[in-house]
């Protein structure tokens, strides 16, 4: 809660009795008592496993600059703080968070990590350059893909076409030869 003007809080804080020496402290303790933090949920491994899995790092989001940093920095960053909210301060989930990570960053990943600030770490020290050249790549490969899908549509008949020729085929066997 933020203590603003108009909000229950502000009455909270008017009705607050001062002493002759209010401290910061002495408030925070007055507050929290008033309004004690939510607790946190406890969560199985199962359900820890599944939320953190959720997690997705899309493709496209790798690389991009997006709200002060790379979109692949910010989404570790966030996936850290979900772990280590759900209590995984030693890091044993990152195992299911590497498997959902794209080859484009996994390749440049050391991938074994003992905490959650060595794997953002890891993945922000990941250089740009590394990342644009693996798109290339990437992308080039892709359009091969399609070349070679497009070549193969191409040079495989449809199979009403070999019916029709099949047809013409048995046709001109049952017709006589008149020479």
């Amino acid at each position: 809660m933020q203590l603003a003007p108009g909000q229950i809080v502000e009455e909270w804080f008017q009705d607050v009795t001062p002493t002759r020496t209010i401290t910061v402290a002495g408030l925070k303790a007055a507050f929290r008592k008033h309004w004690p933090p939510p607790k946190r949920p406890k969560y199985t491994r199962a359900q820890q496993k599944e939320r953190i899995m959720a997690e997705l790092l899309e493709e496209n989001d790798i690389g991009l600059w997006t709200a002060g940093n790379y979109g692949h920095v910010v989404w570790a960053t966030k996936v850290s703080r979900l772990a280590m909210g759900m209590g995984d301060i030693e890091g044993h989930l990152i195992e299911y968070v590497i498997k959902g990570i794209p080859n484009l960053l996994k390749d440049h990943l050391k991938c074994d990590y003992n905490s959650w600030d060595e794997f953002v770490e890891d993945v922000q020290s990941v250089p740009s350059v590394k990342i644009k050249r693996g798109r290339k790549d990437l992308d080039k490969e892709r359009a091969r893909d399609v070349d070679i899908a497009r070549l193969k549509a191409q040079s495989t008949p449809s199979m009403a076409s070999l019916q029709h020729q099949f047809l013409q085929m048995s046709a001109s066997a049952q017709r006589p030869n008149t020479y």
